[in-house]
């Protein structure tokens, strides 16, 4: 099989939906299919990309797509339209099917590319760009976007989503052809690990065993509801009768802001591989107050690596937590309520946090990547099929010609 990919981020970038579709694609690969990656990155076009997190780099092709940068957001880069050295190439020899990680501009162009030449269309329902408005001041636009965004997604093949929550939501918003493929977590990567090794490594970040260590992982962004985590922080902080530390990983545009609001905390920038796996483990508590998530891929890994995670009840969180065995989820309209069962949490765990870290990682031993990617690949196996049995379908969406 013939797969064109089109996202506007991918490896090296350090996000939730680059890392799964840098997942995704070594299933792909691993399954002997014939990748064409297109990005806006400027990354050479036939080889693997160095240094991304495969077990077995091999070669594809990349395609580097004209690009601007986000204002606000530092390296982050916008694509604008499907490079014609693509074009070129797929007139020669189109792929079998194109999944839209992204509904930019790159991304509607391959879209309308797909179209008009009677490619399938697979789009990822991965981001919910609508609900960042409001963070960003923008919050007149959130009509506007919610249409855009179903527009897009009719306009596709089929759509896939993360989980059973969302594809309700998006169905009973009026979207057509929802399905859902979950996520997974890489689990030779993050595990437990033993109290020594935690130990030593608290001691390395001068940290003593007795600190209560509450963690962070993830963009440090408005959108994450960072307001939430500090000041859950420094209640916890102030009431616990151990010590309470931040530790944060990641960042963004809120991190001078995080930062002077957490003048003790301890700051690590954005980790991969074994340094990241190592911070979740040596957590003792994971807070992930976001509640614009379509996924969150940070709460399974968290859970993975024994941590006993607390967060909105919405996207992975609802799905994976079990409040009283691995963490505890708060209703979306129970906000007020978050500090007070940090706390909870908090002295619940320290009275016996071997339980808590066992039944945490326990709850997420099924959780593969090679499962997940199947099951993505066996959607755009099923979307060639359904063009090939009903047509090409046309759309006014994405009528004009390119």
């Amino acid at each position: 099989m013939h797969i064109g990919l089109i996202s506007e981020t991918f490896w090296p970038d350090i996000n939730g939906v680059s890392m799964t579709l840098a997942q995704w694609s070594q299933g792909l690969l691993d399954a002997g299919d014939q990748l064409d990656l297109i990005t806006p990155h400027a990354h050479a076009d036939t080889v693997g990309l160095e240094g991304i997190p495969w077990q077995d780099a091999k070669p594809f092709r990349h395609i580097s797509a004209s690009r601007v940068p986000l204002p606000g957001y530092r390296g982050v880069k916008l694509g604008l339209m499907l490079p014609k050295a693509a074009k070129r190439l797929w007139r020669k020899s189109p792929p079998d099917v194109l999944y839209i990680a992204t509904e930019g501009l790159l991304g509607l162009d391959a879209l309308r590319y797909g179209r008009q030449n009677g490619i399938p269309v697979v789009g990822g329902f991965h981001t919910n760009f609508q609900y960042y408005l409001h963070h960003y001041h923008l919050q007149w636009l959130t009509p506007l976007m919610r249409a855009y965004l179903r527009r897009f997604h009719n306009a596709c093949t089929r759509t896939l989503t993360p989980t059973q929550a969302k594809k309700n939501q998006l169905l009973r918003q009026k979207y057509h052809r929802i399905h859902r493929v979950g996520r997974g977590v890489d689990l030779s990567q993050f595990y437990p690990r033993t109290t020594q090794e935690r130990s030593l490594w608290r001691q390395q970040h001068g940290i003593s065993d007795d600190t209560l260590l509450l963690g962070y992982t993830g963009r440090l962004a408005a959108e994450k509801n960072l307001s939430q985590w500090i000041e859950s922080y420094q209640i916890l902080k102030s009431q616990h009768p151990s010590p309470v530390k931040a530790l944060i990983v990641g960042d963004g545009p809120w991190r001078d802001h995080v930062l002077s609001a957490l003048p003790d905390a301890l700051w690590l920038g954005e980790l991969t591989g074994e340094a990241l796996a190592i911070a979740y483990s040596a957590m003792d508590i994971f807070s992930f107050p976001s509640m614009t998530e379509t996924y969150g891929n940070v709460v399974p890994e968290a859970l993975a690596s024994g941590t006993p995670v607390i967060a909105f009840d919405c996207a992975a969180a609802h799905e994976l937590l079990q409040p009283g065995k691995n963490g505890d989820c708060i209703g979306v309209n129970e906000a007020e309520d978050y500090t007070a069962r940090l706390i909870h949490l908090a002295h619940d765990y320290q009275q016996s946090p071997q339980r808590w870290r066992t039944a945490s990682a326990k709850s997420i031993h099924h959780l593969g990547w090679p499962t997940v990617n199947a099951s993505f690949r066996r959607h755009l196996v099923q979307a060639i099929h359904e063009v090939k049995r009903h047509g090409r379908q046309r759309s006014d969406f994405v009528a004009t010609k390119s």
